[in-house]
């Protein structure tokens, strides 16, 4: 009687990494620099906080026109683990593992 035992040798995937980024596909300089020379971005007010924070969100949105952010998600298979060795021999195993399923023999 022969018993055929196989390691049960899984490696999983790592998560994937999300860069996010700024596209300057379509940027213009010069309408970039035209709607800054646009927007009133002078001091107003004595309250210095709330001048900074309505700057802040003006120059904010004028991007966001001008160079949109961008989401890329990198997929996480590659795990430096998984090395050429560790895959031939989960590929040999399961090459093993199919041709004895569909013909039970000793010699397989």
């Amino acid at each position: 009687m022969l018993i055929a035992s196989f390691f049960k040798s899984q490696y999983f995937r790592m998560k994937p990494k999300i860069i996010n980024y700024r596209s300057y596909q379509n940027f213009n300089q010069s309408a970039f620099l035209k709607d800054l020379e646009n927007k009133n971005l002078s001091i107003n007010s004595n309250n210095v906080n709330t001048d900074y924070i309505k700057l802040c969100d003006t120059f904010s949105d004028i991007v966001e026109k001008h160079a949109p952010m961008k989401k890329k998600v990198l997929r996480g298979n590659h795990s430096p683990f998984v090395t050429k060795e560790f895959r031939k021999a989960i590929y040999t195993r399961s090459r093993v593992r199919n041709k004895y399923r569909k013909n039970p023999t000793v010699e397989n």
